[in-house]
């Protein structure tokens, strides 16, 4: 079963990651040298290991391949629309969102279009303070901080809770957002994350919000192979063995024969890894 998904992996590969040829004159203004396109090509190649995320990589590639044509077009002297760098990530927890966010950091900085690539990562108790007027300040501390990078806002919905909000200054946090990515459009790239519904309610929250973003990232739920990819992964990584009986479980389990465990159900260590 590994060997048929890294079969199907390696078959995809040729698709979604043509060679990137050096242009006759390499434009390298805001960082971007065509001459050495290998470090994109490996941000690329990280993010097309995530097992269970083949979709979301074809998604997040585009940024990418925007850029590489843009940089061609720019030599031979053609228009050029700008690259929105700002992005929505919908699912549920767990389907890694946040990996694939610093994956995204990495390959901005790779492109040239930020000079890091680092993330910041928070959520509405690091945005909103408990007084008027001091949750600009803070949000402004944070834009600050991922100057350069990626702002990873999770949960972004908590910041326009639905019903009255007379009290609250999630959308003061909002306002401040929204204003420093027009300000320093350029800087930072921001990246909101949660639910779906309730990311579609928080974009509906304000009308400045959904033209910010680019793109919206659909982050779906692991199906059972990918599960068990993961899994040999973090048992290699940290070098220990699936036990041979545990190994044929997993087998049956990826087959669907099995009814799934209920939620609270958990798999003893000893019988996963030794």
């Amino acid at each position: 079963m590994r060997q048929r998904l890294a079969e199907e992996n390696e078959a995809r590969k040729p698709r979604l990651l043509a060679p990137v040829k050096p242009a006759p004159n390499p434009v390298t203004r805001s960082g971007v040298d065509l001459r050495d396109p290998e470090r994109l090509n490996r941000v690329l190649d990280e993010l097309d290991s995530l097992p269970g995320l083949e979709s979301v990589a074809s998604q997040v590639r585009t940024l990418a391949n925007r850029v590489r044509l843009n940089e061609e077009r720019k030599t031979r002297g053609l228009r050029v629309s700008e690259v929105g760098m700002h992005a929505v990530f919908v699912g549920p927890p767990g389907t890694g969102k946040t990996t694939v966010a610093r994956v995204r950091g990495r390959m901005l900085a790779a492109t040239g279009l930020l000079p890091s690539g680092h993330v910041i990562e928070t959520d509405r108790s690091g945005l909103v303070a408990q007084y008027q007027g001091h949750t600009a300040q803070k949000t402004g501390r944070v834009i600050d901080s991922a100057k350069g990078g990626v702002l990873f806002i999770d949960e972004a919905y908590s910041l326009t809770p639905p019903g009255p909000a007379s009290n609250d200054f999630g959308s003061e946090a909002v306002d401040t957002l929204l204003k420093r990515m027009e300000d320093d459009r350029s800087e930072f790239c921001v990246i909101v994350a949660g639910y779906t519904r309730e990311m579609e309610r928080f974009l509906e929250s304000n009308t400045g919000l959904r033209s910010r973003f680019a793109q919206t990232v659909t982050f779906p739920n692991y199906g059972a192979e990918a599960l068990q990819s993961i899994l040999e992964s973090m048992v290699a990584r940290d070098d220990y063995r699936i036990a041979a009986e545990a190994e044929a479980l997993l087998a049956v389990r990826s087959l669907g024969l099995l009814p799934p465990l209920p939620p609270t159900g958990r798999t003893p260590a000893a019988c996963v890894a030794s």
